[in-house]
């Protein structure tokens, strides 16, 4: 499983359209995703502070393309983007969390919570 980081309004259209989409792929040209490994970092650097997230479990075999692990930000990291919409078969899991609760998220979350998580 890979993970993304939606905010409501975006998960409301994507619902209403059939595919998730955020302004990232327009602006960046794919949607940012991480690892289970790679969530607590993602959430503590961009988005302290933020309301109404919603952490999308997506399933990468249900993609129309296979995500593309690459390095954006000049590290040695790799991150999982998917360069299209996200047809919503392949949301596994949307759950709303607040930053600053994303520990009980992991230990609670039916993914996370699991030794073989990601």
């Amino acid at each position: 499983m890979i993970y993304h980081i939606a905010n409501s309004e975006d998960l409301e259209r994507g619902r209403a359209t059939g595919e998730y989409c955020c302004a990232s792929l327009a602006t960046e040209g794919f949607i940012h995703c991480c690892t289970a490994e790679q969530l607590s970092g993602v959430v503590e650097r961009y988005y302290q502070g933020a309301p109404e997230l919603q952490l999308l479990t997506l399933d990468p075999s249900a993609l129309v393309d296979p995500p593309v692990w690459e390095n954006t930000s000049g590290t040695e990291e790799l991150f999982p983007h998917v360069y299209q919409a996200i047809p919503l078969q392949a949301i596994v899991d949307a759950t709303s969390f607040e930053p600053d609760q994303l520990e009980c998220l992991q230990m609670a979350h039916p993914y996370l919570s699991r030794s073989d998580a990601g």
